[in-house]
């Protein structure tokens, strides 16, 4: 979980690095961030996938706090 959320943030940075590097400006979303270069283009693919990566990571957390909170609550005496 916490090795696939860390990985996720390591390629979102390093996308972020790597469009910027190439270009990319800075806080600007949607139309207005035109890719004009395969080194933009590689930037933003690398964000997308630790952007995946850190979402299946947070959620995967998330999954098994609740499994834990729930299974702890069945062991308990009534």
């Amino acid at each position: 979980m916490a090795v696939l959320y860390g990985a996720g943030q390591l390629f979102f940075a390093t996308g972020l690095m790597v469009a910027g590097a190439f270009g990319l400006g800075r806080k600007t979303y949607g139309v207005d961030q035109v890719l004009s270069g395969p080194g933009q283009r590689t930037g933003v693919v690398l964000m997308a996938i630790g952007g995946i990566l850190a979402l299946a990571g947070g959620v995967t957390w998330a999954a098994s706090l609740l499994s834990l909170l729930r299974a702890d609550r069945s062991d308990r005496p009534a």
